[in-house]
């Protein structure tokens, strides 16, 4: 991706700060410390991709490249009040890239451009996808959809769904105003904007963990027990640590106390048999 960046024309100039294990909102490690939020140093940028976001906020880059699972480009974005864009899946080539976790096809990263405002990652998208065969050329499951100019600039009206709680997390009443004002202007453009809401969410966060770490969080453990442990995810450390079958045996009453607690301890694959059925259960839970 690097070598395509560079054929277009950009250049790369730094790598960013990350957490350790990237399975993290925050942005601290052993090796290069803490990274903070640029408007002030005593908040996070979030993360995982929050080096950059931090980066881009104080002004230091016009755009970057950020990873995404959960939110890790998406989240650092909304704290360093940048803009950036999770694309679909495989849009773009992962050779020569790495994974916190490898081997999750079921819920994989992406790259996704990070940049001062929205306009910016559009204009980067335009330039890239319009020359995607470079990467498909060189890496086989990077399809080669071009840029769509006439599909962007179409002012066909859409019909939006839209949700200010997910039965899950409770979004502060800032974010919850956002996702109201984002509502007013896409009415304003004509568009159809209905309540959305998300069914089973439990059941989404159980296959969600289950997906990530699919071995139980041995992968990373393992690396991580041969490191020195930043403090910031000692909880997760701590959990990995304890076997499958007493997490699940300790899940319910823990499950009275602190719900969300208990259900990730109740979500950690015990086997390949139960991986396989939760990878069935994504697909049947997406149709």
């Amino acid at each position: 991706q690097i070598e395509h960046y560079k054929k277009l024309g950009l250049i790369p100039f730094c790598q960013t700060n990350v957490p350790q294990s990237l399975l993290s909102y925050n942005c601290s490690n052993p090796l290069f410390g803490t990274t903070t939020n640029p408007y002030d140093s005593t908040r996070t940028c979030g993360g995982s991709s929050g080096g950059e976001g931090a980066l881009i906020g104080a002004k230091g880059s016009l755009i970057g490249i950020g990873t995404d699972v959960g939110g890790s480009v998406r989240i650092p974005c909304h704290f360093t009040g940048t803009a950036g864009l999770k694309p679909s899946k495989m849009r773009f080539a992962h050779r020569g890239g790495g994974a916190s976790v490898p081997g999750k096809p079921m819920i994989d990263a992406n790259d996704g451009p990070m940049a001062q405002d929205v306009t910016t990652n559009v204009e980067f998208l335009r330039n890239v996808w319009g020359d995607i065969d470079f990467q498909s050329d060189r890496d086989p499951y990077c399809p080669p959809v071009h840029w769509n100019e006439s599909l962007y600039a179409s002012e066909k009206k859409l019909r939006v769904g839209y949700y200010i709680d997910d039965g899950w997390f409770t979004p502060t009443p800032a974010l919850q105003r956002a996702v109201l004002e984002a509502k007013k202007h896409l009415e304003a453009a004509g568009h159809t904007v209905v309540p959305f809401y998300p069914p089973r969410l439990t059941e989404v966060i159980q296959l969600y963990f289950r997906a990530v770490c699919l071995d139980g969080g041995q992968y990373v453990l393992n690396k991580l027990l041969k490191d020195i442990i930043e403090p910031t995810i000692n909880m997760q450390v701590t959990l990995w640590m304890i076997p499958t079958w007493v997490q699940r045996a300790l899940s319910y009453p823990i499950s009275l106390v602190f719900p969300r607690m208990g259900v990730l301890m109740s979500s950690l694959t015990r086997d390949t048999f139960e991986l396989r059925e939760a990878y069935a259960d994504i697909e049947a839970y997406r149709e």
